[in-house]
């Protein structure tokens, strides 16, 4: 059977010319794997050729306004695609259970042995992608670590549901799974959604401790690393910035919110990462406000750098120093 074509987000149509602008990775540090190279390269290859510069994602901002359609339909197109990235867990002797917690959809992931309250993970795919199927062998990998269920839920995505419907689920989610001793947790726009949720909602329950990997803050994607980082990591500022646009909501450190009273934070984040920047102001600001923070940046690691825990021993290790921030609650 043949494979199905990609969509735009990941270059050229099946009809049209290949677009030959593959990265060199010119920044890429030169202690990466053949494995974890080769990985970043193929699928920033990809990115690449759906070219994201300034000019392309304007025109396709145009588009997307003047054609609401187009944008629901180049959306699905790339959740499809990036399906296809996700590792397996067959095989492992975890347990994926679909269910709603909350009214919202989402996979427990468990082992055999697993026990205690649960941790709520926020995915995520900037705002737009992914989903708990997608999350299922990260999410087995941090269930297997801290001995406890992982709660990976489905909130609704933009562009059909743009800000706040994510932020909404979450708030939802986190409301039934509030017991004593559990815990939250988010990468990317997933850490964006986990923080925004405690700084909007600050006189709730809050969880007894939060990791946030990456967590995507500023969307204009107007800081230092977002430019000098695009030469070594898979993502882009522009292919981020499109997704950002057709979502909306603010940078979750310009909402009210008090710092000071978040539980205790671990920030994680690599050093080539895009949105190393990011990082580095919440957990400036979390510390300048008198919280309880630490920060954590893997040397040469690319954005939401546990995804490679398949392939890259730095990763396999933040899982478990995450795993580790949660077990000491």
């Amino acid at each position: 059977m043949a494979a199905e074509p990609l969509p735009e987000f990941f270059g050229a149509p099946a009809d049209g010319p290949a677009v030959s602008s593959a990265p060199t990775l010119a920044g890429a540090p030169a202690c990466w794997s053949a494995a974890l190279r080769a990985t970043i390269k193929a699928f920033r290859t990809k990115i690449d050729a759906g070219d994201f510069s300034d000019e392309k994602v304007a025109a396709r901002i145009a588009t997307f306004r003047g054609d609401p359609s187009q944008t629901t339909k180049y959306f699905v197109e790339a959740r499809a695609a990036l399906e296809l990235f996700a590792e397996k867990t067959d095989g492992w002797g975890c347990m994926h259970q679909p269910a709603e917690v909350g009214g919202i959809a989402g996979q427990w992931t468990s082992w055999p042995n697993s026990a205690g309250p649960p941790i709520l993970w926020v995915h995520g795919g900037a705002f737009t992608l992914y989903s708990s199927n997608s999350y299922r062998a990260f999410a087995a990998r941090l269930s297997g670590a801290t001995g406890r269920p992982v709660f990976v839920c489905d909130y609704r995505r933009a562009p059909e549901h743009p800000h706040p419907a994510a932020l909404q689920d979450v708030a939802s989610c986190w409301r039934a799974l509030a017991v004593p001793g559990a815990a939250i947790g988010g990468d990317s726009a997933g850490g964006a959604l986990a923080l925004m949720y405690m700084l909007q909602n600050s006189s709730e329950i809050m969880p007894a401790r939060v990791v946030l990997i990456a967590p995507w803050l500023d969307t204009s994607c107007a800081t230092a690393s977002a430019a000098a980082n695009e030469r070594a990591d898979y993502v882009t500022a522009g292919s981020l910035r499109l997704s950002g646009v057709v979502n909306g909501g603010p940078n979750p450190l310009t909402e009210p919110g008090k710092l000071a009273n978040l539980p205790p934070l671990l920030v994680m984040v690599g050093s080539c990462d895009v949105l190393l920047d990011d990082s580095l102001a919440l957990a400036r600001s979390v510390a300048d406000a008198g919280g309880d923070v630490r920060l954590s940046v893997a040397a040469a690691m690319p954005h939401a750098y546990t995804a490679f825990a398949a392939i890259e021993p730095r990763a396999q290790k933040g899982i478990a120093d995450a795993a580790e921030f949660f077990k000491a609650a």
